[in-house]
């Protein structure tokens, strides 16, 4: 639906805005977006491949793709051009931003070309099943930040509100004319556990955040605690021999 196409195509908006309000990529897991960023591209060309795809999700796919080419961009001049002259930096961030557009563009002409003349199957592939497996794989890098650093920092967590709205309004627009019956679940199926996986995500957030809490409260007693709990013995309760 139009509210899922909208929602996909600013997914990354809000990680993009956090990074360069923090300067800094530290926190989020390169891996998701490089993940993400090839299912977007294997989708684009797939969609530019069929004559019948919709303008609409082309032009939202192709800006979560741009998105993902912004945010790694933010990730070299983040932390390889950190500390750099502004003139290497400008250097880094143009090499970054060429290297990746000529490397997005290859990948889209490339499965267009492959999807126009490749059979059903094979298209499908290209087209839908690996991209959909790409975005659901996208979260375990970040999982595996998650659990490392015991921190969420650096994550936008208006990722998750956006990607579940699109979820959600794309899976209504699937199941309210037939049904939830079985071709609808398998259309609906990538969506759904895009919203599984981002529903892991916050679980994982939450036991961090409960975890930080324990700890920041254990060492506030511990700093509260007076050093004269620790008392020497008065010398009224000495035995002298």
């Amino acid at each position: 639906g139009l509210i899922g196409t909208i929602c996909l195509g600013l997914v990354l908006v809000p990680q993009a805005i956090k990074n360069a309000q923090r300067c800094s990529t530290e926190g989020l897991s390169v891996g998701l977006i490089l993940i993400w960023h090839m299912g977007g591209l294997l989708f684009v060309g797939a969609i530019l491949a069929d004559p019948e795809a919709s303008i609409w999700l082309a032009i939202s796919m192709l800006s979560f793709a741009v998105l993902c080419l912004v945010v790694e961009v933010q990730v070299v001049a983040y932390g390889h051009g950190k500390g750099a002259s502004a003139r290497w930096r400008a250097l880094i961030i143009c090499a970054s931003a060429l290297a990746f557009t000529a490397g997005s563009v290859t990948l889209v002409v490339v499965t267009a070309l492959v999807v126009s003349d490749a059979s059903w199957g094979v298209g499908f592939a290209l087209g839908t099943l690996i991209p959909s497996t790409l975005f659901g794989l996208g979260f375990l890098p970040q999982f595996y930040s998650f659990l490392k650093e015991r921190s969420v920092e650096g994550y936008a967590f208006g990722v998750t509100l956006l990607d579940v709205v699109g979820c959600t309004a794309n899976c209504v627009v699937i199941f309210a004319p037939v049904g939830i019956v079985a071709d609808s679940l398998a259309t609906a199926a990538p969506f759904l556990v895009i919203i599984a996986l981002h529903a892991v995500l916050i679980i994982i957030a939450v036991f961090i955040g409960c975890q930080s809490t324990k700890v920041a409260a254990f060492d506030g007693v511990c700093c509260e605690q007076p050093p004269s709990s620790i008392r020497s013995p008065s010398p009224s309760s000495i035995c002298l021999p």
